[in-house]
């Protein structure tokens, strides 16, 4: 049977097609998380900026808690936290885009390897210690020599039940002189980035590797991520607090153990520098246009 179009029916039909087609070509909504001591208000510059380049694009700045002090919780509570304010949202509900800052970063990530309901295409860490941390500030490291005592005996404490369940910062101190007492104590990071073995093991690397991109921005000046190549996955040496084993080098990407090599293989891991303190990453002009610009606009298939 031939179909006849009127003159009517073709202009519905562009007006229906025309429709279709913006929305398809909508750009996906944004997610900001904060990171450690802080709340939604930090992320306000980025906000602003996201809102000055992208008027039209949903925004959705998340509190990790109820006040600045719930940062320093458990981050499995915070996440839990996340996942429903995400869930309850129906704007999210086609996917969504991940800005996160520091400590923001590694909830944002265990949220896409263990949940990723609403679907995250695009995971963005401005600062975050992707491999943890081991010491101090460095300007508190240079100016009390106590620290550096204490960090070599902090193991004794860090990885017990307490410090492990109720402090956040805990759950990503990575001892490299005692990476064995990490190993078994630490009861968050070596499980999110596949370090040990556990059920979630092919989860975790499935849901990494099917991002549309990963975007780690490390900062020249950062002065509170120690070491600073956490942030692009690299960390010292077992056993050393000199030697960095920078990602490709590990057995991390060697191995593939969490999909990063399947990412970078694919041209969607991007490791990129910033040149501003690690509080100014969120306001930092610099960093937003060249580091996170260009890998706002990707669009649903």
């Amino acid at each position: 049977m031939t179909r006849k179009y009127t003159s009517r029916n073709l202009i519905l039909l562009a007006i229906i097609t025309s429709f279709c087609t913006h929305i398809i070509a909508q750009n996906l909504p944004i997610v900001l998380l904060h990171g450690l001591l802080a709340d939604n208000y930090a992320m306000l510059p980025a906000e602003q900026h996201i809102k000055e380049y992208m008027p039209d694009v949903y925004v959705k700045n998340i509190n990790l808690g109820h006040v600045k002090i719930t940062s320093l919780f458990n981050i499995y509570d915070q996440v839990e936290y996340l996942k429903e304010e995400l869930q309850d949202d129906e704007n999210l509900q086609n996917g969504c885009i991940f800005i996160a800052h520091s400590q923001g970063g590694l909830a944002a990530r265990y949220f896409i390897q263990k949940y990723n309901n609403p679907h995250v295409y695009v995971y963005i860490a401005w600062g975050t210690p992707e491999s943890g941390i081991y010491g101090a500030p460095y300007q508190l490291d240079q100016h009390f020599t106590l620290l550096n005592y204490m960090e070599h005996y902090s193991y004794t404490f860090a990885y017990s039940y307490l410090m492990q369940h109720y402090v956040s910062f805990a759950g990503y101190w990575k001892d490299p002189l005692h990476y064995q007492e990490y190993l078994d104590g630490n009861v968050f990071l070596p499980y999110i980035n596949n370090e040990i073995p556990h059920p979630d093991n092919d989860l975790f690397k499935e849901n990494i590797s099917n991002l549309a991109a990963m975007i780690l921005v490390q900062s020249t000046e950062d002065e509170i991520v120690v070491p600073r190549a956490s942030c692009h996955f690299g960390f010292y040496d077992v056993g050393s607090l000199t030697h960095i084993i920078h990602l490709e080098d590990s057995q991390l990407y060697q191995d593939d153990l969490l999909g990063l090599k399947a990412l970078a293989e694919s041209d969607r891991l991007h490791l990129l520098f910033a040149h501003c303190s690690h509080a100014d990453l969120q306001s930092d002009e610099y960093n937003f246009i060249n580091n996170t610009l260009p890998y706002l606009t990707y669009e649903t298939p």
